[in-house]
């Protein structure tokens, strides 16, 4: 190589890490118009992303052994479901932009009643963006 010609940047630097990633989380209101929110997220590798699962999915046993003994209704078991998916997303979701409220358990848990889709679709999108990744800004 002469010394006039450049050297190709790497196309990948081992090590340097995103503290987070951004994405627009889209999902269908009961209205049948679409919200979209523009989400920060928090970066993990991919076994790190596999601890957060294993813990989310542990979330959900504890979330069975909380009713086990007790009179069921659909009320109580959405409303445990909404906590405990609201206190899981806050382990994920760093930040949020075009909603009104601040991000917050109470937040998500009102959100996630009032807008069933939200919940797996903040997961997926997540997943998503820390599995595969995207292109662009």
């Amino acid at each position: 190589m002469s010394k006039t010609e450049k050297k190709a940047p790497p196309a990948f630097i081992f090590g340097q890490r995103p503290k987070h990633i951004e994405d627009t989380v889209k999902f269908p209101l009961p209205d049948g118009t679409q919200a979209e929110v523009k989400v920060q997220f928090a970066y993990r590798t991919r076994k790190e992303f596999g601890a957060l699962w294993d813990e989310i999915a542990a979330s959900g046993q504890e979330l069975a052994k909380a009713v086990e003994g007790e009179t069921i209704t659909y009320e109580g078991l959405m409303g445990k479901g909404n906590e405990t998916n609201a206190k899981n997303a806050l382990k994920y979701i760093s930040g949020w932009e075009g909603v009104p409220v601040e991000l917050s358990a109470a937040s998500l848990e009102q959100l996630f009643d009032e807008a069933p889709a939200a919940s797996p679709a903040f997961w997926e999108a997540y997943r998503n963006a820390v599995l595969t990744g995207r292109l662009g800004n």
